[in-house]
């Protein structure tokens, strides 16, 4: 077997060029595929009675 890169004489079961040190037949790795983005829906608002964060309680009606 020959070396593509440098043309020198590769003994068969290297997997480098002894000449150059190219790789030889060197298969590309596959990549993992990126996982697919996942949609998180929206909430709708919610209903009912705002209350802000900063706002104090309110006193309790006396009797």
């Amino acid at each position: 077997m020959y070396c593509k890169h440098c043309y020198a004489t590769i003994p068969d079961g290297d997997n480098f060029c002894p000449s150059c040190g190219k790789a030889v037949n060197a298969q590309p790795v596959a990549q993992p595929a990126a996982p697919a983005p996942t949609h998180t829906p929206m909430m709708p608002p919610r209903r009912g009675r705002l209350v802000r964060p900063s706002a104090k309680p309110r006193p309790s009606a006396s009797r």
